[in-house]
């Protein structure tokens, strides 16, 4: 009688039983590119410093904790792959997606004013310069730094005074003809370039355009 023998061989199933979260500031699971995106990951039953992140889009740098700076080189639909280490060796947990988009240029305010909106005289004589704020409603805090700017000022449609502006402050110039604006003069900022503090890039951004009302 011919005897036959069974062999089985057990190979490893890729599945992650453990869980764990990756949560970014935003509500939405996207990253901006040039700046530093803080993200949190925990894995259940796991001492954060065991928790291993990669990617092959950007850097990843730990901060504090469960908590991580994350830093995209490109646009791109993106992946973490999540590890823990053992006894010095990475097991892999799971892997978490989500996209890389480049943020949305910043927006000029003169005094709390941006563009096409009237101001009043005697607050339009108090303004000291140019400031850039990141749109309303982002959720990271990106600053920027005025470097220059123009000024026109129209009266009846015709240009009566304009200057160039180093910096985010008016020159002294600029203020002295400020408190001679008139009801229905447009006050024109353009040409305005502002430098983020994440990275230093120089950007152009829209000008702001104000019609003087008493």
């Amino acid at each position: 009688m011919k005897k036959y023998f069974l062999f089985l061989i057990f190979l490893p199933l890729l599945s992650y039983s453990q869980k764990f979260s990756v949560s970014f500031l935003q509500p939405s699971p996207i990253a901006y590119i040039g700046i530093d995106n803080p993200i949190t990951c925990t894995v259940e039953g796991l001492d954060c410093k065991n928790i291993i992140i990669t990617t092959d889009n950007g850097i990843i740098t730990k901060s504090s904790g469960n908590s991580y700076l994350y830093r995209p080189e490109r646009q791109a639909d993106t992946k973490f792959d999540i590890y823990k280490l053992v006894r010095k060796k990475k097991r892999k947990i799971g892997e978490y997606s989500f996209r890389i988009r480049n943020f949305s240029d910043p927006i000029a305010y003169v005094g709390g004013y941006n563009n096409n909106q009237s101001i009043q005289k005697n607050l339009l004589k108090v303004q000291q310069g140019v400031s850039a704020t990141c749109i309303p409603g982002f959720a990271i805090d990106i600053r920027y730094q005025v470097l220059k700017f123009n000024i026109s000022i129209f009266r009846n449609n015709a240009p009566i005074f304009n200057t160039y502006c180093i910096g985010n402050s008016f020159s002294p110039e600029t203020i002295s003809v400020l408190q001679l604006t008139q009801k229905g003069d447009i006050v024109l900022f353009h040409s305005i370039y502002v430098q983020t503090e994440e990275n230093g890039e120089e950007k152009l951004v829209s000008p702001v355009q104000l019609v003087v009302i008493e």
